[in-house]
């Protein structure tokens, strides 16, 4: 792993100074597993709406209120900018926390695609400072015990994934799942997960990426189906959608056995079985674990982050730039296969 350059006292820090941009819902969720973690200060909030941020404020024990990100980011005590934005902002404004020496946790997707992605990891390595993308699914708990059954060979070698994630938004074109300048997409707000839980499973990169969905005039997938094919015929195959709820689960299946994992996305119990019977019931239960989260997960990814960069780590170990530019160009694929583009493509 890149390691921090020898910068004062920086490795000897015990308190990180956060800063949240974009104060909604998600940003709001994140709060409140930040503000459990002793070694972490929720120090600012920031977005263009004073209102906003003054709101966000009055719900957590922040010092610093900004109506502007600009203004946020030339405060020297600023160490960390968590990004809860709308998609389309999320690249230039993580190159900005970056260019002004900030180490930055990004919501998911880190980008509209591979070669923003790409550029900002450049940028990382440039100014020595850490990035990460926000998939919190990788950092709790169930979903470490998934991994460590499917490593350890309790099912076998994996032939499959079958996910799915979806909730009835309400359709409203000018949201934020659904507007094009906006960065909407069923793919990019939910497929992000069920892509990056195939890539977190399969080693290497697909030979076969396949997308097909139900879309606006804009080209924005509503509902959609997509399949990933790896080498020795391993597949991957998930639904995603923004009009209906899904059963939002996750089933691996082994020349063994079988995982199966309830809302998957933010799971706290799994299921590992022996037998492959396309019916659970016919296979038998070997184990289920279950761990709730302290908070509601999002504490972990945090304590992750400061973790890393405790040891002086500015890249994780557990989800790699690697892992976000893969999981990005799989979706950049998907997106051409609806012929989806965004204002800030063309």
């Amino acid at each position: 792993m890149i390691r921090l350059e020898a910068k004062g006292n920086i490795e000897n820090k015990k308190i990180w100074n956060w800063g949240i941009f974009g104060p909604a819902g998600i940003a709001r969720a994140f709060a409140e597993g930040l503000k459990i973690l002793d070694n972490a200060n929720i120090y600012a909030v920031a977005s263009r709406s004073e209102e906003r941020s003054r709101t966000f404020a009055e719900n957590f024990p922040v010092e610093k209120v900004y109506s502007s990100y600009e203004d946020a980011l030339q405060d020297e005590d600023l160490e960390i900018c968590y990004i809860a934005n709308l998609n389309n902002d999320h690249y230039p404004l993580a190159k900005a926390c970056l260019e002004a020496g900030k180490h930055v946790l990004i919501e998911k997707p880190s980008c509209l695609n591979s070669e923003m992605l790409i550029e900002l990891v450049e940028l990382a390595k440039t100014k020595n400072l850490f990035f990460m993308e926000a998939m919190w699914t990788k950092f709790l708990a169930t979903t470490k015990k998934v991994n460590g059954w499917v490593n350890d060979g309790k099912i076998g070698e994996i032939s499959s994934l079958e996910c799915s994630f979806g909730f009835a938004s309400g359709l409203d074109p000018e949201s934020k799942v659904l507007a094009l300048n906006k960065g909407g997409s069923a793919l990019l707000d939910l497929g992000v997960y069920t892509v990056s839980y195939a890539d977190m499973l399969f080693p290497g990169y697909p030979e076969s990426i396949c997308y097909n969905a139900n879309t606006t005039a804009d080209n924005v997938d509503i509902t959609g189906a997509g399949s990933l094919i790896y080498k020795d015929n391993k597949v991957a195959t998930f639904i995603v959608s923004v009009a209906n709820q899904l059963t939002n689960y996750a089933k691996i299946t082994g020349t063994k056995g079988s995982i199966y994992v309830s809302n998957f996305m933010s799971p706290i119990e799994a299921s590992l079985y022996e037998g492959i019977s396309t019916n659970l019931k016919d296979n038998k239960l070997i184990e289920t674990f279950e761990q709730k989260n302290l908070v509601n997960g999002y504490e972990y990814e945090a304590m992750h982050v400061m973790e890393c960069l405790d040891k002086g780590l500015i890249e994780s170990p557990t989800h790699t730039w690697e892992d976000n530019i893969n999981v990005l160009k799989i979706m950049d694929k998907m997106r051409a296969d609806i012929s989806l583009v965004y204002p800030e493509e063309r």
